[in-house]
């Protein structure tokens, strides 16, 4: 397993800057699986299953390290 950063791609604009994650450190076996999970685990810019973190034209994914399960390790989240 790796560690994945996922973050805002710049430019990218959200209806509202709160009630929204603006980054996670996820545990996934892939880019897509980190994708998801952040999908699964984003505010409102995922409301009413809105493509925002499986979407890689809105959202960078990175890896960072090696780990043994899948989960969110962090999420960066401004509530309001």
């Amino acid at each position: 397993m790796n560690l994945y950063i996922l973050t805002h791609r710049p430019g990218v604009t959200l209806e509202s800057p709160y009630d929204v994650a603006y980054q996670f450190i996820i545990q996934a076996t892939s880019e897509e699986s980190a994708r998801k999970l952040a999908q699964e685990k984003g505010g409102d810019e995922c409301f009413e299953d809105k493509p925002f973190w499986v979407d890689s034209s809105k959202t960078d994914c990175q890896i960072l390290e090696i780990g043994s399960e899948e989960k969110v390790i962090c999420c960066d989240f401004l509530a309001g």
